[in-house]
């Protein structure tokens, strides 16, 4: 079981003294660890911006009611909604095209 943050728990596992590593060795060379490290948090991240985003469109076009001075009367015909959740989605996407 690993957490990808460097910790690692075995049990019940017999390990050979030869196949340890000390911590303070394991990176005497430059490696990409850390970049990839970072492209796969980008990764995670933009996932849960995505369902965050595609979970508001869900609650506004099935739970929630227009602001009473909107004009409209549906929240999804709200400009301003349109406007934040387009925006969202906008960002979404570059973060997406970075990968």
């Amino acid at each position: 079981r690993t957490t990808l943050s460097g910790t690692v728990i075995i049990d019940n596992v017999k390990v050979p003294k030869t196949h340890l590593v000390p911590g303070y060795k394991g990176y005497d060379k430059p490696t990409a660890d850390g970049a990839i490290f970072q492209i796969i948090q980008v990764a995670v991240d933009t996932g849960i911006a995505q369902a965050a985003i595609e979970e508001t469109v869900s609650f506004v076009r099935t739970r929630s009611r227009a602001w009473i001075d909107s004009g409209v009367d549906n929240a999804w015909d709200d400009p301003y909604t349109i406007q934040a959740i387009g925006d969202l989605t906008l960002r979404l996407h570059a973060a997406q095209a970075l990968l």
